[in-house]
Parts: C-alpha cells; sequence; structure tokens
C-alpha cells in the first residue's frame, strides 16, 4: 500500500504547475503550539512565513521565519510545501532553568484553498543551536489563514480575464499608434 501512495504521490508532483492561488494570508496556528501565522508570496513557487507561537506547556514565546517551497499536486490549491529557516524563543517565567532558545527549523506540510481560506497542516522540526529545554524539538500545527490578497489567475472568472486582456491589448494598440505619430512627424521634419 506504501509503495502504491509513493507512486501516486510522485507521479502527481511530476505535473507542471502553478503551486499558489495566494500572494498574502494570515491567521491562528494550533497544535503543540498556540499562535499567529503570516504567509506572502515572494516569488511563482516560494513563500516567506513568518510565525509567532507558545507552546502550551511552557511559558516561552517562539518567532520563526521560514522560506519554502510549494508544489500543487493533483489540483490548483492543493499544495505541498517544504523548506527550512530560523527561531528564536523567550522564556518569560522568572524560575527558569534554561537559556532562551535560538536555532535552525525545517518544515513539511499540505496546503488546501477553499474560496478565502487557506488550511495547512504541518511538522516543524527544530534544532536548538543554544539554549532551549532539549536539543531537537517536534512542533506541528493546524493553520487556518484568511487570504487577504489572491493572485489574479486564482479568481477563475473567464469575464474579468477578457476584460483584462482586452485592456492590455488598448493599451499596446495605443503605445503603438503613438510611435506610429512619433516615426510621422520624424519624416516630415527630416524632408523640410
Amino acid at each position: 500500500m506504501k509503495k502504491v501512495f509513493l507512486f501516486i504521490a510522485l507521479f502527481a508532483l511530476s505535473f507542471p504547475c502553478s503551486a499558489q492561488t495566494y500572494n498574502f494570508s494570515g491567521g491562528i496556528r494550533l497544535g503543540t503550539e498556540i499562535g499567529i501565522s503570516l504567509k506572502a508570496r515572494i516569488d511563482n513557487k516560494l513563500t516567506l512565513e513568518g510565525i509567532i507561537q507558545s507552546p502550551i506547556s511552557q511559558e516561552q514565546a517562539i518567532a520563526t521565519l521560514l522560506l519554502e517551497k510549494h508544489n500543487s499536486i493533483l489540483a490548483k490549491g492543493f499544495n505541498i510545501y517544504y523548506g527550512g529557516g530560523v527561531q528564536k524563543g523567550w522564556f518569560y517565567s522568572e524560575e527558569r532553568e534554561f537559556e532562551d532558545p535560538f536555532g535552525v527549523v525545517a518544515i513539511i506540510g499540505a496546503e488546501f484553498n477553499i474560496a478565502r481560506l487557506n488550511l495547512s497542516y504541518d511538522l516543524k522540526p527544530a534544532i536548538n543551536v543554544v539554549g532551549g529545554t532539549s536539543p531537537i524539538v517536534l512542533q506541528t500545527g493546524l493553520s487556518i489563514r484568511y487570504i487577504f490578497d489572491k493572485r489574479d489567475f486564482a479568481i477563475g472568472d473567464p469575464k474579468k480575464r477578457a476584460k483584462k486582456k482586452k485592456k492590455k491589448d488598448k493599451e499596446k494598440a495605443k503605445k503603438k499608434r503613438f510611435k506610429e505619430r512619433l516615426k510621422t512627424k520624424y519624416q516630415r521634419k527630416s524632408k523640410s
């Protein structure tokens, strides 16, 4: 069964797709920690994600910055992603036994977009280079984000796409006419 799932996953990943249907989203993250997550597209299949969270069992705050690569699977709006980054933690308890942690973090997850909602689940292992309660910490989370800025192609409205194309073609024709007028004007001056 595992081999069949692996074959289907590799087959789906082999198709070139545009991975992301949004430019910016933000919301809550629930799991081993509770916090907020903001994601911004910086290239066609790359996002920058910032997470501020607090573990349920500790008096600590953690800030994480991640660079993530997205790949569509099966359909536009359903992605897997992976990446890495850094994170810094702060203990805010008076009776702390550990130094504030700082380390590197990896992430792997899947996300699905429904209308203006972005739902994702991920695994986020962190290696504390300095401090922390443990050298390796495994974090998981379900993020529910609102899509503040959708990408144009994701709207899917043929009328809007046609209107945008018509506007672009109109501007192109206007520039062409302007160049022709300049050329004609230049030719008249050179004949005089």
